[in-house]
């Protein structure tokens, strides 16, 4: 049955966004502990019963959500089926344990979600659920919820940055919504206290990294580093890099100095592993709060974006990683900060195996149900974390890069990476065995993406002109495909 509206206060709605644990609060409506322990679908399937009814109507899932918030008295029900479904997206798609049972009453909404989520340049065909993030966005989107909670546009606002990851590509049109609804949060009364302050400033820069303006997110960054009364600087300090190395060298460090402590932390016990380096010559490499791992860990990819790829960058980042892996008791910013240890290690043949293996304990991770659901959502938004089969693309590439090239085309064939799939069919010279399969998926579901990689495979222009058509002229993929076709023949 659906609570009335009126039973939750501004101190709840601020519990809702920094993913409170119930075991430090009681008397909360029962929905909201559901939320806060990691129960989504329970949520999502029996607040709103008359929603369920609904959907099964020709009208679009926005008219039922508008009409139902306009004439009935359920805004903390819809505000909390927006919260669960968003999480639940979440779930599936970052942060896990998989979930293969869909909401059966919703999937059926799916098409009618990838079509509005699409933006004209098609989501990731990986993605689970997407019908989820697009009913968080349209309960998030009205007006009079808005008006009636506080931290609605907010939630907006982290639905957009989830929208932006599941698409192939940026979106100005996201863009531009995001930053408007940032404006608007930078109003809000909530951000009066310093902790809320905080985390809106470190999800901020994420946004802004998300699309590579730096020099948005340093200034966030830096409002968020002045909060926190955080000072990181790189020193150098006699050390030593290898095992046999006899003589202390300069060595660059990480120097950390915190004057205020005034945030809380909530930790998880059963965080990811950091895998130990196996190497015969080089050696392994204060607790902060979380909020403070989370400037660095924003700091080291504000670093990575700004630089160019270089050995001595590689060293000023690595740095800022290893302080978070060696102390964070938070499962997101673990997480997170491996995948990135990960990417640098890829390069270096000291290193690169241990990142193949990493990365398949962290895919482990993800699926192991022992990590509680709830506790992998604290500071999941501000973490930057990326989805599950980007995590799955990286471990196919590491397993190409040593030579597993068979292992490496089965989970390309399995995420859909057809370009890869294209390359590895090269090195074991079978490359019409690639535009085979793409036109099996063709002959599925035809896409942009799959008619621009049977061009580039076939090398006829046709089919980039069918992929032009398809996106109604206004796919950017097609231009750069089509484009670079007549780059490589020199017309």
């Amino acid at each position: 049955m659906a609570v009335e509206a009126g039973q939750i206060d501004k101190n709840i709605e601020i519990k809702l966004l920094i993913n409170f644990s119930i075991e430090k609060v009681s008397n909360l409506p029962h929905h909201v502990c559901s939320i806060l322990n990691g129960q989504y679908k329970d949520i999502i399937n029996s607040e709103l019963p008359a929603f369920i009814k609904a959907i099964s109507n020709d009208d679009s899932i926005k008219e039922i959500v508008d009409n139902s918030i306009s004439e009935t008295d359920t805004h903390l029900s819809w505000f909390c089926v927006g919260i669960a479904s968003l999480l639940y997206f979440a779930q599936c798609n970052w942060t896990g344990p998989h979930i293969d049972k869909d909401i059966e009453w919703l999937k059926t909404r799916r098409d009618e979600a990838l079509r509005d989520l699409s933006l004209h340049d098609e989501c990731n065909i990986n993605v689970q659920k997407p019908e989820l993030l697009y009913l968080s966005k349209k309960i998030f989107s009205n007006n009079n919820l808005q008006l009636k909670y506080e931290s609605c546009i907010w939630w907006l606002f982290r639905a957009n940055l989830l929208h932006q990851h599941i698409l192939d590509e940026t979106s100005g049109v996201i863009f531009e919504e995001t930053e408007h609804i940032i404006s608007q949060i930078n109003n809000l009364g909530i951000l009066k206290d310093p902790l809320y302050k905080l985390l809106f400033n470190l999800e901020s820069a994420r946004f802004y990294l998300c699309y590579r303006r730096t020099q948005n997110s340093e200034e966030y960054l830096e409002n968020a580093q002045s909060i926190a009364g955080l000072t990181l600087n790189l020193e150098g300090a006699m050390g030593k890099r290898t095992k046999y190395q006899q003589e202390e060298k300069a060595q660059l460090y990480l120097k950390v100095e915190m004057n205020k402590d005034i945030f809380p932390s909530m930790d998880c016990e059963d965080i990811p592993k950091s895998l130990n380096l196996n190497d015969e010559l080089r050696l392994e490499r204060i607790e902060f709060s979380e909020y403070k791992e989370e400037i660095q860990l924003v700091n080291s990819v504000q670093l990575q974006t700004c630089q160019p790829k270089h050995k001595l960058t590689d060293e000023e980042i690595i740095l800022y990683l290893t302080k978070i892996i060696e102390n964070t008791k938070n499962w997101s910013l673990k997480m997170t900060s491996l995948c990135c240890r990960c990417s640098l290690e890829s390069d270096d043949k000291r290193t690169v195996e241990r990142s193949m293996m990493q990365t398949e304990s962290l895919l482990k991770d993800c699926n192991d149900a022992t990590a509680p659901v709830a506790r992998r959502m604290d500071l999941f938004f501000a973490s930057g974390m990326k989805p599950i089969w980007t995590l799955e693309e990286n471990w196919a590439n590491l397993m190409f890069s040593l030579g597993l090239v068979k292992g490496a085309l089965e989970v390309f064939i399995k995420l859909g990476l057809w370009k890869d799939v294209i390359i590895c069919y090269s090195v074991l010279n079978l490359k019409h065995k690639a535009a085979e399969i793409i036109q099996q998926e063709i002959s599925k579901k035809p896409t942009i993406m799959l008619w621009c990689l049977l061009g580039d495979v076939t090398e006829d222009v046709n089919h980039y002109e069918t992929a032009w058509r398809l996106s109604e002229e206004k796919s950017s993929r097609v231009q750069r495909h089509w484009g670079f076709y007549y780059f490589t023949k020199k017309d």
